[in-house]
C-alpha cells in the first residue's frame, strides 16, 4: 500500500511578533492592578512607555550583504593584529626552521670539529654514496627558539646544543635524520643513552650542497662527565667527551 504524501508547512514568527504578544500580556496584567493611588498611575505610565518601546522594537534583518559588511572590518582588524604580532614577536624566525639560536651569546662553548663519513643506502640496502657529518661545536644555552617561540630551560636545567654541518656530494637531494647519529650519556652512566629531542629533522640537503643544522637535549646544570656516542644506529660508536 502506497503512503499518501502530504506537505506540512510551518510558519515561524519574527521575533518582533513575540515582543508584541508579550507586551499585550503585560498590559493585561497591569490592568488587574488598577490602584486608586497616584503612585500606581505613575507606575502604569512607565509600563505603558515600556510597552510602546517593545512594540516599536525590531530586530535587524540579516542578509548576505549585511553579514559581509559586519564581518569584513573584523577580518581586517584580526589580520592587522596578527601581522603586527609576527613583526614585533621577538621569537619570530624564518619559516621552515624548527630550532634556531637566540642572538645572545652561549653560556659556554666547546669546539669539537669532528667529521664522520656515513654510508648512504638505497631501498635495497646497497651503498650509493657517503654523507659527510661534522660536529662543529657544543654550546650550553638557557634559551633557544623552537618553532618560532622562545623556549627557556626550567630552573636547574640547561640546553646542550650541537652545531652540525652536513654535506651531500650526490647529484640528488636527501632528507637526513641528523639525530639518528648521536646519543648522549651523562654522569658516567653508559647504560642510559639519550637521543636528541631538539632538532630540525628531517633535514633537507640539496644535491651537491652543504647544510648547517643543530641538535640538542636538556640536561641538569649539575650533570658531569657528558659524552657523545657518534655513529650509525646499528654501527660502531665513537666516544667524544664534552666538558665546558
Amino acid at each position: 500500500m502506497a503512503l499518501k504524501k502530504e506537505t506540512i508547512s510551518i510558519t515561524l514568527q519574527h521575533p518582533s511578533a513575540y515582543f508584541a504578544q508579550m507586551s499585550e500580556s503585560v498590559k493585561k496584567i497591569t490592568e488587574l492592578f488598577a490602584l486608586p493611588f497616584n503612585s500606581s498611575r505613575q507606575i502604569r505610565m512607565q509600563i505603558n512607555r515600556l510597552l510602546t518601546n517593545l512594540r516599536e522594537f525590531k530586530l535587524p534583518q540579516f542578509n548576505k550583504k549585511n553579514i559581509f559588511r559586519i564581518l569584513l572590518p573584523v577580518i581586517v582588524i584580526i589580520a592587522v593584529l596578527f601581522g603586527l604580532r609576527q613583526v614585533f614577536n621577538p621569537g619570530s624566525q624564518v619559516a621552515g626552521t624548527n630550532i634556531s639560536i637566540q642572538d645572545t651569546k652561549p653560556l659556554a662553548i666547546m669546539a669539537l670539529n669532528r667529521s664522520f663519513d656515513f654510508p648512504l643506502r638505497d631501498g635495497e640496502g646497497e651503498e650509493v654514496g657517503k654523507l659527510s657529518y661534522t660536529i662543529k661545536d657544543a654550546e650550553l644555552r638557557k634559551q633557544i627558539i623552537v618553532k618560532g617561540k622562545r623556549a627557556t630551560a626550567v630552573e636547574g636545567r640547561i640546553f646542550l646544543i650541537l652545531n652540525l654541518k652536513i654535506v651531500n656530494s650526490l647529484n640528488q637531494g636527501l632528507e637526513v635524520n641528523s639525530r639518528d647519529y648521536i646519543r648522549f650519556t651523562v654522569n658516567g652512566n653508559t647504560k642510559e643513552l639519550f637521543a636528541p629531542d631538539i632538532h630540525n629533522d628531517p633535514v633537507e640537503v640539496q644535491a651537491i650542497s652543504t647544510k648547517n643544522t643543530r641538535v640538542g637535549i636538556a640536561i641538569n646544570e649539575t650533570d658531569k662527565n657528558i659524552e657523545l656516542r657518534v655513529g650509525e644506529i646499528n654501527g660502531k660508536k665513537e666516544i667524544i667527551p664534552v666538558s665546558f
